[in-house]
């Protein structure tokens, strides 16, 4: 591949699907019928309830005869909850019934559940008693009390048996469409109100597919996944992705780092995704080396930098290959790095176009792809694109053109090989006197810094500038360098102008679900202790 323009079109040479995840369940229940399915691994318990694929499907359509009884196909039910093997089960479920699951973040407080439940149109919402201290079944009676749709709350730890005492015999599950919605996913809100991207079968089913299918494990590999099931990367990159391996799901309640690392050496994981800062709590906890995890194939990571002595530690101490991800809760992985691929690709690109996924660097202004190398917005045609945000016509028209294309709102560079970079979000772009800075240039020199664990670049208000750059960092332990040595360090590698002016020094910064940071936060942090 030699480009020179910044567009890629769409690889045939995998086949797309136009089926259903129940459908999907359905063919590897019968093609491998007594393999182990999924084994639900909780931290500081013992306990792994675990399925095998035939187990799986007839669990599921339980679940969704039952779903049945008081539900019609079409019909909104919201899951409010940590991960479990319940969660999935109503995820396989509600797909076969042809019911919309609406995920919400568990770590929500009432307003922000309130505003997905009742947006959505949920009538039902399924969630625990209790989450890190909040009653969220108590919650969600009161969301519902005040609610004009949401008539029914339910906890998650007895449908087992209110599905196994329901007389569901004369229920039958419905001819699901491909093209139906499967799932209404709420975008991380970093600004703005979140909105419902509508995910409809075919889509989620393709995303997972062509997912697994860059990894390149042996079918039957076991994936270890404690990315939350609310956020597409845990209920369909892991969870959907596993199930087109035939594989076991090893279905993690949450990350604990020694508690990850006993899984991967007790199952011989082949499998394993974290963000970087999930990454080096485990390489920093007194027990790592202890554990052994020769049997990974892949590692992969996403959401945030990944710098080359990184990957280079991740491929020495974890033994297995480094995959780097891109996507989007739209429309799914957008880019991904293959086996076999350079340190350079691996740590300073996100990989080339997923099968079947156009992809184009656009001018923001014209919408017309740029000759390699120049900045601007990631645009994306694929069978995995949303159908639509849910009750929001303008905000779908503005993401999707005419022309089927997805303006996903970052911004990237391709080379001409076809891999491409992502400098970060339009939104995040800062303009100092009238000069366009993007962050992530910024980040990419600072990351090499050995003192600097993490890093996070973004605009702050500025009387004569119009704005400013300001820096959150996260230094390793031990670390002496002062703001003036961190800015000296970048003098001879970038602009004057693209120097931080401001500094913060954090031990964690706020990140969404996905594990991008919110930057609004950290400017609004900045401001508020900065007020003069």
């Amino acid at each position: 591949m030699n480009l020179s323009t910044s567009h890629t079109t769409a690889d045939p040479a995998a086949e797309v699907e136009n089926v259903t995840v129940g459908a999907l369940l359905r063919r590897v229940a019968e093609q491998t019928p007594e393999q182990v399915a999924v084994v639900e691994c909780r931290v500081g318990k013992t306990t792994e309830r675990t399925l095998n694929y035939q187990q799986l499907l007839e669990s599921a359509e339980a679940i969704g005869r039952w779903a049945l009884l008081s539900h019609e196909p079409g019909d909104h039910i919201g899951i409010w909850a940590p991960n479990s093997l319940d969660w999935y089960l109503l995820q396989l479920g509600f797909s076969l019934a042809g019911i919309t699951l609406v995920t919400v973040n568990p770590a929500f407080l009432k307003e922000e559940a309130d505003y997905v439940l009742n947006h959505s149109g949920c009538k039902t919402v399924i969630t625990v008693p209790d989450y890190r201290g909040a009653a969220l079944t108590e919650i969600a009676q009161d969301i519902a009390n005040n609610s004009a749709t949401l008539a029914n709350v339910l906890d998650l730890n007895e449908v087992p048996s209110l599905v196994k005492k329901a007389d569901t015999q004369a229920i039958a599950l419905p001819d699901v469409s491909p093209d139906s919605p499967c799932m209404i996913q709420y975008t991380s809100g970093t600004t703005g109100t979140p909105k419902g991207a509508t995910l409809g079968h075919a889509a989620v089913v393709n995303y997972a597919k062509f997912a697994e299918l860059g990894l390149e494990l042996p079918k039957g590999s076991k994936w270890v996944n404690f990315m939350p099931m609310f956020h597409t990367g845990g209920c369909i990159y892991m969870a959907l992705g596993c199930l087109w391996n035939k594989g076991v799901h090893l279905l993690v309640d949450s990350f604990d780092a020694e508690y990850t690392l006993q899984l991967i050496e007790e199952h011989r994981a082949h499998f394993l995704w974290c963000v970087p800062t999930m990454y080096f709590t485990m390489f920093e906890h007194p027990n790592f080396e202890k554990y052994d995890k020769s049997s990974l194939v892949v590692v992969a990571s996403g959401a945030t930098t990944v710098p080359p002595e990184l990957v280079t530690r991740l491929e020495t101490h974890f033994t297995g290959e480094f995959i780097m991800l891109f996507g989007q809760t739209e429309c799914g992985m957008i880019c991904q790095t293959t086996r076999g691929d350079t340190l350079e690709h691996k740590s300073r690109t996100v990989g080339r176009a997923m099968p079947h996924t156009e992809l184009k660097i656009a001018s923001v202004e014209t919408g017309d792809p740029l000759p390699v190398g120049e900045v601007g917005e990631i645009c994306v045609r694929s069978p995995s694109v949303m159908l639509g945000y849910h009750q929001r016509p303008e905000a779908t028209d503005a993401a999707i053109d005419q022309d089927g294309w997805l303006h996903t709102g970052d911004l990237g560079v391709m080379a001409a090989d076809g891999y491409c970079a992502i400098t970060g979000r339009i939104k995040d772009m800062i303009i100092r006197g009238g000069e366009n800075i993007f962050p992530r240039e910024i980040e990419d020199v600072l990351i090499e810094h050995p003192d600097v664990l993490d890093i996070s670049v973004f605009g702050i208000p500025d009387k004569r500038w119009g704005e400013q750059v300001a820096a959150a960092v996260r230094v390793a332990p031990g670390a002496t360098s002062t703001d003036q040595e961190l800015a000296d360090y970048l003098r001879d590698k970038l602009a004057r102008h693209k120097i931080p002016r401001a500094w913060m020094r954090m031990d964690a910064f706020p990140v969404t679900a996905s594990g991008k940071v919110k930057k609004f936060e950290l400017r609004d942090q900045y401001v508020r202790n900065n007020v003069t």
